[in-house]
């Protein structure tokens, strides 16, 4: 694996320093966690086994961080992502997977390898919800795109609801009932030059959006949990239109 060779120095380190670097260039952060959990994954046996206990510069080289300051914060970062359970003691630094921690990261890195729609619902729409698991997820998975649903409160697009859509390649929004004005979600996609997909409950008046840049023209795709393979149809001739005329890449941040 990526470092096995700092890893075999540690084999024989018993709490010095680590050999001269010299012209040595040490990963970026996104890698040192990466070597970290895929580490942890190879030696580590099963999901919550007892833990692999180690000198911070022993982890500071399977990690490939230049301070042993870095390798804590890379093995912070693998528990805030649950990847990880991490335990210090006495300079001592114990660590296991959690019971989920490797199908976890593996679940992001697939994720992080395809352009992600975010799909903003009300959070009070349990039957759009429904449909949107059933009919739209596995659509957006055969086109290639990762699906992330975000369950909007209120009628405001919150922080998180904008650093989401920063990195996301489309927007689909349900715009039932918003026919006076775009929702925020929407205003914020246009304004960062995002492609929009409008859904409207069949019963409801809806949003009419026509900015060249809208998939879904006016009015908005209708839905309704009566008919989920005629709102699936819709809904996929719009993607596939999508994925045909005018292919997404993914959005770094």
């Amino acid at each position: 694996m990526a470092l096995s060779h700092i890893t075999r120095w540690l084999e024989r380190l018993d709490g010095g320093t680590l050999p001269p670097t010299g012209g040595v260039h040490f990963p970026d952060a996104v890698t040192r966690l990466d070597n970290l959990v895929i580490y942890m994954g190879a030696h580590a046996g099963a999901p919550a086994s007892a833990m692999q206990r180690r000198l911070l510069p022993a982890w500071q080289a399977i990690i490939g961080a230049p301070t042993a300051e870095e390798a804590r914060r890379t093995i912070e970062q693998g528990e805030q992502a649950a990847f990880l359970t991490a335990a210090h003691v006495e300079g001592v630094t114990g660590l296991s997977l959690t019971f989920d921690g490797w199908e976890r990261y593996r679940t992001c890195k697939r994720a992080a390898e395809n352009p992600v729609a975010l799909i903003v619902l009300p959070s009070s729409s349990t039957a759009l919800l429904t449909l949107v698991d059933r009919c739209v997820r596995p659509l957006l998975e055969e086109l290639g795109f990762a699906a992330h649903v975000y369950n909007m409160p209120g009628d405001g697009a919150d922080l998180q609801m904008i650093a989401l859509l920063r990195t996301a390649a489309l927007l689909i929004m349900d715009v039932s009932g918003t026919e006076d004005r775009p929702p925020w979600p929407t205003a914020i996609a246009h304004a960062m030059d995002k492609p929009v997909l409008h859904l409207r409950n069949a019963h409801s008046a809806g949003h009419q959006c026509q900015p060249e840049n809208c998939l879904c023209g006016a009015p908005a795709i209708e839905w309704d949990t009566a008919t989920p393979e005629v709102t699936a149809f819709r809904v996929a001739t719009a993607l596939r239109a999508i994925s045909v005329a005018a292919p997404i890449t993914p959005v770094r941040p």
